[in-house]
């Protein structure tokens, strides 16, 4: 996502929260910059967005995207964190 700031929103800021409640762990990407028209058909976003949103899915969490031309975007990210066993060492 960051990398997205930077190549395409020409944000003069932008700032990322990482919180974790409730067993979920939440990401919100946030920036100033240009802004773009959000597809109203998922197939039409472009490689990178697709990307993101199938790695989400993997994980069982949730991707949105709310942006307006001049206005900036933000970006949030919500997956469920799960605990693996803990291995006992030999």
């Amino acid at each position: 996502m960051i990398n997205n700031v930077l190549k395409h929103g020409n944000a003069s800021q932008a700032s990322v929260t990482i919180t974790q409640e409730n067993n979920n762990l939440h990401i919100i990407v946030d920036d100033e910059g240009e802004g773009f028209e959000i597809a109203k058909d998922k197939s039409n976003e472009g490689f990178g967005l697709t990307q993101i949103r199938a790695r989400i899915n993997n994980l069982n969490g949730t991707f949105s995207i709310n942006s307006k031309k001049g206005k900036g975007t933000t970006v949030t990210i919500q997956v469920p964190i799960i605990e693996k066993p803990s291995t006992p060492i030999a």
